[in-house]
């Protein structure tokens, strides 16, 4: 997952997909098979937001969650998050089955509150991580 930060502002997606749709989220997603994790990070900015070039600075930390009954089992998921640094221009929403109506945006932190994120885009806004 990927806090790209830019003039300011984060990058971040309308999520409709998973177990916390309906709120802003980090671009990023799952690895696939023997991917480096860095180009999984890429890879998965670049499909889901368009943006094709950014620096990856550092590991802000992981973050942990439970979804207890999300279809029908308990969840786990994993997110390792990282701080990037981006250029803000023109971005191209990706897959329309994850990204919802407000497609992916630029922005500004202070407008955003806790009931706006998903809990791993909250914790890294505040760099809060268990």
């Amino acid at each position: 997952m990927g806090l790209v930060r830019a003039g300011g502002r984060v990058l971040v997606i309308d999520k409709i997909k998973g177990p916390e749709p309906g709120v802003w989220d980090l671009p990023g997603g799952g690895i696939e098979p023997a991917e480096p994790m860095l180009d999984c990070l890429r890879r998965e900015v670049l499909e889901e937001t368009g943006l094709e070039s950014f620096d990856i600075v550092r590991q802000l930390g992981t973050w942990e969650q439970f979804f207890p009954g999300w279809r029908g089992q308990l969840l786990q998921s994993i997110s390792v998050i990282y701080e990037c640094l981006g250029v803000v221009g023109n971005l191209r929403p990706g897959d329309a089955q994850e990204v919802g109506p407000r497609g992916v945006q630029w922005i500004d932190p202070a407008t955003l509150s806790e009931a706006d994120c998903s809990r791993r885009l909250w914790a890294a806004l505040r760099e809060d991580f268990r």
